[in-house]
Order: C-alpha cells, then structure tokens, then sequence
C-alpha cells in the first residue's frame, strides 16, 4: 500500500478515523492509534476514549454482581407480582393476572440467568 499523500513512499500504518494510508513523514500517533493529519487526530482521539469507556463497562458488567443483575431484578419482580395478590387478599381476575404476570418474570428471569451463566462460561473459554 502506498502513502495517499506520497503515492511514492509505502505506507507504515492507516488513519484509524479515514483509512487512508500513510508514510513515515504523515503518520501522527494518537495515543496507540494511527491518524493521518490534524484534522483526523481529534476523531481518532475521540474514537479511542470511545473504545477505553466501552472496554471498561464491559469489564464491569463481567462482574459477577452486574453480570446477573438483569436476571435477578427479573426474579424479584416476578415474586413481587406472584405473592402481592397473595399478601393483599385479591382474588378472581385480579389475582390469575397478577399470577400470570408474576410468573413470565420469574420465566424470562430464569432464563436470561441462565443465557448469561452459559454465556459467560463460553466466553472465557479459549480458542
């Protein structure tokens, strides 16, 4: 690949921001990154903090408080709307709503725990 400003040189990277290739002489390193002249440096920074933020909440959400936060918030509601007619004396159609409502959270709970056990299992398993 030759230089796109100096189709006479090779190219020793490409703008992360335009993927144009560049020379030794119009290469600007930003942070880790290649960019290919003032104007491209500011979005090739922008582009790595995006990467840097978006690396971090997936390391959090690893976790294993936030990974089954979803799932756990599901089962609590789903045994909120299963006992609370319960609790509260309701009856008739009231009570199979809430029941049934209950029980497709605690479903999709159960299941979303689930998907992200396997999901995380798999996931640190490597090739």
């Amino acid at each position: 690949m030759k230089c796109f400003n100096h189709p006479d040189k090779d190219a020793v990277g490409i703008c992360k921001q335009c993927s144009k290739g560049v020379c030794p002489s119009c290469v600007i390193l930003v942070g880790g990154s290649v960019a290919c002249a003032t104007s491209c440096t500011d979005a090739v920074a922008r582009i790595d903090a995006l990467i840097r933020s978006n690396a971090a909440a997936t390391e959090i959400n690893q976790s294993r408080g936030g990974r089954y936060f979803q799932a756990i918030f599901l089962i609590a509601l789903g045994l909120l709307f299963t006992a609370s007619p319960f609790l509260m004396g309701a009856s008739g159609r009231n009570l199979s709503v809430a029941v049934a409502i209950g029980l497709v959270f605690l479903l999709f709970g159960a299941v979303l725990g689930f998907y992200q056990r396997a999901w995380g299992r798999r996931s640190r398993v490597g090739p």
